[in-house]
């Protein structure tokens, strides 16, 4: 992805049954990823910020990730949440009771960001900003009230900008709704889908990262140069 509006087409797109097919959802993600961690910074007033590690919640009729927070929002919002904030999907829900045959949802979590210098290179002695709420409290600790966006985090994408183009995926087991009735009174609980086996969902990270998500739940499934 060349520039932002192909990011957010490509936000855009993947709640969209009739424009992306399930078969192509993990292909988009991995485009998603490259995007985010390859081809992009976060950049907040002077300062600027890789992303290091992201993880993708979807929910839509073929693909019910049961733990993905309700929201209705556009594509390329900043979408807050309990857990941390999102780069959200072009979303819609009827919050609080979500509607698995027409509500489709989610985003990509920000679980890492490290902090450059103005040449784009790692700063020596600052460290990671490792979990999603650190990432939070990090980006959005403080911005104008009077002059909305002067140190308001925001994307740029730039094609090419970092040259380590190596991240590696793992996937994030998506419980069974039948058997962890947990994730549906919390988030969907006028959801009565029921399926039949889990799912996978993906996590994406840089390699060159000193820490990823070390969680039981975790399995390394591939690496992509």
């Amino acid at each position: 992805m060349k520039n932002l509006d192909e990011l957010l087409n490509a936000l855009r797109d993947i709640t969209n049954i009739g424009t992306v097919k399930y078969k192509d959802i993990k292909p988009k993600f991995e485009d998603i990823a490259h995007t985010l961690l390859c081809d992009c910074v976060i950049v907040k007033g002077d300062i600027i910020y890789r992303i290091r590690e992201i993880e993708f919640y979807l929910f839509r009729k073929d693909y019910q990730d049961f733990v993905t927070y309700p929201r209705t929002c556009n594509a390329g919002d900043w979408y807050f949440h309990n857990s941390g904030v999102d780069l959200a999907f072009q979303s819609s829900c009827t919050v609080p009771n979500a509607n698995p045959e027409k509500d489709s949802f989610g985003g990509v979590l920000i679980r890492t960001i490290e902090q450059l210098d103005k040449n784009y290179q790692p700063i020596p002695g600052k460290k990671l900003y490792d979990g999603p709420l650190k990432v939070v409290n990090e980006l959005f600790d403080k911005f104008s009230a009077i002059c909305p966006g002067k140190d308001l985090a925001c994307l740029a994408v730039s094609e090419g900008l970092f040259n380590d183009k190596v991240i590696s995926w793992k996937n994030r087991y998506i419980p069974n709704m039948a058997t962890y009735s947990k994730c549906t009174k919390k988030y969907l609980p006028g959801c009565s889908y029921d399926s039949t086996k889990g799912m996978d969902a993906c996590s994406f990270f840089t390699k060159s990262t000193s820490t990823c998500s070390n969680s039981s739940s975790y399995k390394k499934l591939i690496s992509i140069e």
